[in-house]
Parts: structure tokens; C-alpha cells; sequence
């Protein structure tokens, strides 16, 4: 098995790194016992139990009150592996290989160890102001947004440029780019699609109006849209490539009247605009809902492949 390491990526704790034993199990809580003791008020006294194996490192939540969430959901039990992000409280984790350890993070192999250094950690729960994405997971800092009940405006700074509103960890709206055809839950999917650019927390006066648009929770939103994030994925190695031209067949080998609003306005957008790419900036569609409605065409015969003449 791949030797292990971890890093906090987020929180007061940011830029320890620590080395993950093969064999035994460790506590992530604000009990003093725990071999990972973080002083949290959002963290239970037991809050996570890691399972160390010589084939697998598992992750079990000990019936926490704010919940473990990885890689944008919230979890009971998973296997992690290289890659994972872990959010706790007000703390993201990221579990990576002992060799992307930088030398700061190498010997730092035991409990006893990392206490040390945790307790040189910054105390306090004021956030980081500014977050970059290429080492923060957009999904994984919402959560925490959501564990922590942060009021105010988070802005994104990237190839795109967009706004979400909090109050009290609910995420109550979504927006891109001033772009008004946008519906806040297509927003919010496109912000999630960023990997790039930096996050500004904006705190907002407490008389500021807040249009709320969306019901779900904050958790429930972001599981969702991670939820299709995968299937759009998978969509993608089904699909002709963005730089293809589509087009109508012709003759259409179906009656459009027997289409559903969603495929019609896939239709249309294949004439309007003939490549995915541009089909994604203006569809009024979720970016699943677009790729499995062209999906569908396609299969059907409806859109075709056409020539770059």
C-alpha cells in the first residue's frame, strides 16, 4: 500500500503536515485523548475515527453533531485515498502521498508529535479572507461555510467572476457574471465548475436585504451538484468532442412536439450556436442537463456530427 500523509490546507492549522501510520486506528476530536486534538467548538469531543490498514485507510464519523464531509459530501463511513479532502469544523485536511510531503511534514509520525505543533496553531474563529482554489476545493470551503453559519457575500475572482449570498450558513443565492439569464441554481453550478481564481469573504451589514432563492440546505445543495459534477464526467467520454460542429439531421426522423421542454431547447441551441462549449455559456440549462438532453439527441438522431468546412 501507498504510504500516506495529511495536511491541513485550511483553518488555523494551515501548512502542518504530518506523516499516517500503516496499522491502528486515531481520533480526530476535541477530547485531550484524542491523537488529533483540535480545539474546535464545531467539532464533537469524538468526532472521527481513522482506521489504518496495510490495504486501505478508512474514515468512520462517531455520530458527530456537525458531520465529516469529503470531497463535498457529507459521510458516516468511506475509504479514503491520495487526493481526498476532509472537512471537520472549521478545518480542511487533505490526504496525500507520504512522498508529496514537503520536509517540514517528514518524522512528524506520531501523535505525541503533532500535538506539539497543533498547539502552535492560531486560535480564534475568524476566517481566512481570501481563498485560492487551486489548493482550497471549492465544495469542501462551502461546507465548512455552511458548518461554521457564516453571514456575508463570497466572491469569485477566476475565468469566471460570481457572488453567493450566506446567512447563517444557508446559502441563499447564486450568481455569474451579472449574467441575468443564469437562474441562481445554474449559477451556483457553473461557480462550482471553477478550479481557478481566489475566493474574498465580504461581510454584509446585518440590515442588508437577502433575497433568498434557494429551499434546500447548504449541504444538500452542494452534494447535488458534486453528485452531477461525476456524471457530467462520464457524460463528457460519451460526447463528440467541444470543438465538433453539430448539427440537425435532415430530415428530422422524429416529431420535435414529442420532445421534452428540456431536449427542445437542447435542439435550439444546437442551431443557434453548433459546438458544446458555446452551447454550455448559453444554454439556460444545468451543465448535466444540457450534456444528457444532447446525449439523448444524438442517440435518437436528431443532432449529428457535422464537418469543420
Amino acid at each position: 500500500m501507498q504510504e500516506k500523509g495529511c495536511t491541513f490546507i485550511y483553518g488555523p492549522h494551515e501548512g502542518l503536515e504530518f506523516e499516517l501510520p500503516q496499522a491502528g486506528e486515531w481520533m480526530i476530536g476535541r477530547d485531550t485523548e484524542a491523537e488529533l486534538h483540535l480545539q474546535d467548538d464545531l467539532i464533537s469531543r469524538q468526532h472521527v475515527r481513522l482506521a489504518f490498514g496495510p490495504e486501505s485507510l478508512e474514515l468512520v464519523d462517531l455520530g458527530s453533531t456537525n458531520g465529516t464531509f469529503v470531497n463535498g459530501y457529507r459521510v458516516r463511513q468511506c475509504q479514503l485515498e491520495c487526493g481526498d479532502h476532509i472537512v471537520v469544523g472549521k478545518h480542511i485536511l487533505k490526504i496525500v502521498a507520504k512522498e508529496h510531503l514537503s520536509n517540514s511534514g517528514l518524522g512528524i509520525n506520531s501523535p505525541a508529535l503533532i500535538r506539539q505543533f497543533l498547539t502552535q496553531g492560531k486560535t480564534g474563529s475568524s476566517l481566512a479572507e481570501s481563498v485560492d482554489l487551486s489548493a482550497v476545493p471549492l465544495a469542501g470551503f462551502l461546507q465548512l461555510l455552511g458548518i461554521v453559519k457564516y453571514t456575508g457575500r463570497v466572491l469569485l475572482h477566476g475565468a469566471s467572476r460570481g457572488r453567493l449570498m450566506f446567512e447563517e450558513g444557508q446559502l441563499l443565492s447564486a450568481s455569474v457574471n451579472e449574467e441575468l439569464h443564469l437562474s441562481p441554481e445554474q449559477a451556483l453550478e457553473k461557480i462550482l465548475r471553477s478550479a481557478d481564481g481566489h475566493l474574498k469573504l465580504d461581510d454584509v451589514s446585518d440590515d442588508a436585504k437577502h433575497v433568498e432563492h434557494f429551499r434546500e440546505t447548504t449541504a444538500q445543495l452542494i452534494e447535488q451538484i458534486v453528485d452531477e459534477q461525476k456524471k457530467v464526467k462520464h457524460l463528457w467520454s460519451e460526447l463528440p468532442l467541444p470543438e465538433d460542429i453539430l448539427v440537425l439531421a435532415k430530415p428530422l426522423p422524429i416529431d420535435l412536439g414529442t420532445l421534452s421542454a428540456n431536449h427542445i431547447r437542447v435542439v435550439q441551441l444546437v442551431h443557434d450556436f453548433g459546438r458544446i462549449t458555446e452551447m454550455l455559456d448559453q444554454s439556460p440549462l444545468k451543465e448535466f442537463e444540457c450534456l444528457e438532453g444532447l446525449k439523448n439527441l444524438l442517440q435518437k438522431g436528431i443532432v449529428k456530427v457535422g464537418t469543420n468546412s
